[in-house]
Order: C-alpha cells, then structure tokens, then sequence
C-alpha cells in the first residue's frame, strides 16, 4: 500500500517549537510560538478622481479675473441647464449657493476631464457614471430607512438632498486620501470635490430632475 500523505496532512518531523499546521495561506508570525494568521493585504484599485483632482487644482491656480476670462459663462449660455428650478425641486440649502456659484464654471470640469482624458480614456463619462451610481446607493438607502413613513420617494429625496451630496462626497474624497500616488494637497481636494459634484448637478447626474 503507498504511503500517501493528503494534500492538507499535518507534517511534525523534525524539532518541534510548538507549531504544527497544514496549508495555511497567508504570512504566519510564529515569534511567540502561536499560530497567528495575517490577513492578506488587499489590493488597492485605482480611482480617476484624484487624477481630476489634480488637474482642477493645477487650472483653478489662476487668479479669479484669469478664471472669469477664461471659463465663466453667460446667464444665457447657462439657462437651458434650469439651474435655479433643480435646486428648488430639491429642496437644496446647505449647497444652494456654491451650486448656484460653480455652474458658471463648468468649462473648467470640460478642461480638466480632456486632461485628464490623456491618460484614462473616457474619464468624463466614467467619473459621472460613478456619481450616479453613488447617489442612486444612498438614495436607496434612505428610502428604505423611510419606507414605513408616510412620505413619497421625492419627499424624502428632498428633505435629504444636502445630506446625500455630502456621503456622495465623503465617498469621493476617501478615495482620494486612499492614493499613495496622488500630488495633491488637501486644501485642494474640497474645492475640486465641490466643482465636479456641481457639475454632476448640472449633468442631472446628482439629485432629481424637475
């Protein structure tokens, strides 16, 4: 008959120091003579937008005449957008004025998604898919938590609406602070968050549609 060890058999030939195990996947610390499992790392994905980030802070270094010449647009250019009636329809107040600050700007966004396409393909597109997806999870969320009052979806919607930018943000800005690879400082990060979730607004990416 062949003496056949399973794959999985416990091996003690030998000095023993306390230890005995069989396939163990990971690092074992055996400094105290106890099998001590530590957990693999797990492996950081990358995210577009500290690369947004990034570019925002390098454009908006510009001084506030520089940036009104060069990006602001018109109160005709920026009508058809009905920003005024998205903020109500949402009941907006917390974020109402840098909303209503930040539209006029949202040719610094186009730049800074055309840099930033240079090196992630598609960057516009990915990072406004990511925010809606964002929002319609915390939506979710807080429907669910409201499911036993009596209140309609946008009712609830409404009476949350700053709150959801601000965990659609706190989601945006962990990742950030995650990238060992970024350059950017973090009086840099609030601002560029604020820009591209009010351009997310304007896109009707962010809250609901009147």
């Amino acid at each position: 008959m062949l003496n056949r060890k399973p794959a999985t058999s416990v091996d003690n030939d030998g000095i023993n120091h306390g230890i005995m195990a069989g396939t163990v996947n990971g690092s074992v610390d055996n400094s105290s003579n106890f099998i001590v499992m530590l957990p693999e790392r797990q492996k950081k994905l990358p995210s577009i937008i500290p690369k947004i980030i990034e570019v925002l802070s390098e454009i908006t270094v510009l001084s506030d005449e520089e940036l009104d010449q060069r990006y602001k647009v018109s109160e005709e250019d920026l009508r058809p957008f009905n920003i005024p009636d998205k903020i109500t329809h949402n009941n907006l107040i917390k974020y109402r004025g840098v909303i209503i600050e930040y539209s006029y700007y949202g040719r610094i966004c186009e730049e800074a998604f055309n840099i930033t396409d240079n090196h992630v393909m598609g960057s516009k597109s990915k990072i406004l898919k990511d925010i809606k997806h964002l929002y319609n999870e915390y939506k979710g969320q807080l429907l669910v938590e409201h499911q036993e009052d009596e209140l309609d979806d946008l009712e609830i919607i409404r009476r949350n609406a700053d709150y959801i930018i601000d965990m659609v943000k706190g989601d945006l800005k962990q990742r950030i602070l995650a990238d060992d690879n970024t350059a950017i400082v973090y009086e840099d990060i609030e601002d560029g968050l604020i820009r591209v979730l009010c351009y997310a607004f304007v896109e009707c990416k962010i809250l609901e549609k009147p």
